[in-house]
């Protein structure tokens, strides 16, 4: 039996984890603050903070901003920004005075730290929603025309760990602004912060205990007279023997697990086995707890030593004589009392954790009027100061430009540079953007580059530099146009070649006589310094419209010329390569038969 329950013991005893707290008992509150205690050490505690507030830096300033912005445009570029950075915990004087507070009642105890807060996670049916959340009337991030926070962002996450924090940044419209501004001004603002966690608990789902005592008590009383005079003997035995049982066996339950939701199906079958051989051991009175103890012999005749009897010469030579007789009287008293006692406990438990949710809130009000230094964390900024002060360049390409991507053109790139001088503490701008076949096909022809003022006082600082490259198809490969300086506030790309359209005309009559069906025209230019066929034109004896033009592409200065095949039934006649001195081309073929000419 005792074996069985040293390997029942170790099988179930459970060990809670760090940190984990009480929820049965154990629970003070000292200054509002809630203190927990420890599941395994009776005199270490855990606090519970009591609301987020603003955090704060090594130096014991707010990190907080507040700030309204003023431009040109009051509508459009006016407006505020909030940004803070929010923590929940206590400050280490207020632990110190809970810890002096709490020792006051309980000599030797001690706070061990914050209780480990956890976040709610999805399917929690305690709770759904996100761990941290603003709750303000202003700052309302729904996207709608009438809503006056144009933008709200937050970390998302409860900052539950001491020294992590959470985020809120937001920006409003200049209504919104101004609201904000004046909430924060007054004991209670606009802005409450809310923070959602739980921590777990210990708490007794099952408990079972057992005991068991069996008291069994043997009583023996013995006692003899004799009294020996002359030949006669009278001896008196009373013997008194008496055995007492007595067993109680009690079993106290308390089961929580159906409302907890834990099985306890392992500890009532165990709660069966112990209560069953508990009872067999108790009441087995040949090898249990009242078996009953050795029985001890009453005093019985002749049991005494040293009485008096004939000696041996008397037995042995006289049969009846009278002999010399000394009295014998003597009294034995016994007395024996046996008493066994067996006691027996057993406590069966199962506990368990709980979640225990936390939800509380802090306003962050009042700060206008309490710190000391407001213009460091409340400001009001003109955006036509020239320290934010923007230029704008356009870049937009030529029409002529724009058609050269049907043909040769792959893409246009434009490389931005604004430099703020070798005295200056500023870097350079340096950006760049990419008009594709894309951008020009939908029609996108316009785009722009912004630089900062950065304070610059002189008017020079809309002075920049871009250089051009064009990207043109096989085999014209590359154009690079150098650096250039302008001041001006948009830029014409234009084409680093000419655009030259071409009108061709053929004599249908002509073509008639000389037996030709179809006149192909092949364009040579020189693009990029490299001399190639660009372009093809056919024209047929049967075309609706006579005339038929053509765009050509060509470095300048450099001619066009073109070469004419003509087919006929038997097969092509070509021409050797003309100059193109005007944009009218005039097809005649020749007077003679081309099917003569046939090779």
């Amino acid at each position: 039996m005792l074996k069985l329950l040293i390997y029942i013991s170790i099988l179930l005893t459970a060990y809670p984890a760090a940190a984990i707290v009480r929820y049965d008992g154990g629970r003070l509150i000292i200054n509002g603050v809630q203190l927990l205690q420890d599941y395994d050490d009776a005199l270490t505690y855990y606090y519970i903070p009591q609301f987020p507030h603003l955090a704060t830096k090594e130096n014991g300033s707010y990190e907080l901003l507040c700030m309204k912005y003023v431009g040109d445009d009051a509508s459009a570029a006016s407006g505020g920004l909030l940004h803070a950075l929010v923590e929940f915990t206590l400050p280490e004087e207020v632990i110190q005075d809970l810890e002096r507070q709490l020792q006051e009642q309980m000599p030797g105890a001690r706070i061990g730290g914050q209780v480990d807060l956890l976040h709610f996670t999805e399917g929690d049916e305690t709770f759904s929603g996100n761990s941290f959340e603003i709750v303000s009337s202003v700052l309302q991030n729904s996207g709608n025309d009438s809503s006056l926070t144009r933008q709200l962002i937050t970390s998302g996450y409860a900052p539950l760990t001491p020294g992590s924090k959470a985020a809120i940044a937001a920006m409003l419209d200049p209504s919104g602004a101004t609201l904000l501004w004046n909430s924060l001004e007054g004991n209670t603002s606009d802005v409450s912060v809310a923070v959602h966690a739980y921590y777990e608990a210990a708490v007794k789902a099952y408990q079972v205990t057992v005991q068991a005592d069996m008291s069994v008590a043997y009583e023996h009383f013995s006692s003899i007279e004799n009294v020996q005079e002359s030949f006669e003997k009278a001896e008196i035995q009373r013997v008194v023997d008496e055995m007492q049982r007595s067993g109680d066996l009690k079993i106290e339950a308390l089961d929580r697990s159906a409302a907890l939701n834990v099985s306890s199906a392992a500890m009532e079958g165990i709660l069966q086995i112990v209560t069953q051989k508990l009872t067999e051991l108790m009441f087995d009175a040949e090898t249990g707890w009242s078996q009953e103890p050795e029985r001890v012999e009453a005093v019985r005749k002749n049991q005494i030593p040293g009485r008096q009897s004939k000696g041996f010469f008397n037995k042995l030579f006289t049969s009846s004589g009278n002999q010399e007789y000394v009295t014998d009287e003597q009294y034995v008293l016994k007395r024996r009392e046996d008493i066994r006692t067996n006691t027996f406990r057993l406590d069966l438990r199962q506990n368990t954790t709980i979640k225990v949710p936390v939800h509380t809130a802090g306003n962050l009000g009042g700060l206008f009027r309490e710190l000391e230094n407001r213009d460091q964390y409340f400001r009001i900024v003109n955006l036509a100061d020239a320290d934010f002060e923007k230029r704008e360049v356009f870049f937009q390409l030529d029409n002529q430009l724009g058609d050269a991507f049907r043909d040769v053109v792959n893409f246009v790139a434009v490389d931005f540079r604004k430099s703020y001088g070798e005295d200056s503490d500023h870097e350079d701008v340096t950006k760049s953007l990419v008009f594709n076949r894309d951008d020009v096909m939908g029609g996108q022809l316009l785009k722009q580059i912004s630089f900062p003022r950065l304070g610059i006082a002189s008017s020079d600082w809309t002075t920049y530099e871009y250089q051009l490259t064009l990207s043109l198809k096989e085999p014209f490969g590359e154009v690079v146009v150098p650096w250039q300086s302008s001041a001006l506030p948009a830029v014409s790309i234009n084409a680093p070649f000419f655009q030259r359209i071409i009108t061709v005309d053929a004599n249908r009559e002509g073509m008639q006589a000389a037996g030709a069906t179809t006149a192909v025209v092949d364009f040579a230019v020189i693009l990029n310094g490299k001399p190639q066929f660009l372009k093809s034109l056919a024209l047929r004896i049967g075309d609706s419209e006579p005339i038929s033009k053509i765009t050509l592409y060509h470095d300048q200065e450099e001619p066009l010329a073109y070469r004419v095949s003509w087919y006929t039934p038997k097969g092509k006649v070509q021409e050797n390569l003309t100059p193109i001195t005007s944009d009218y081309v005039y097809l005649l073929p020749p007077q003679e038969n081309l099917d003569l000419q046939v090779n």
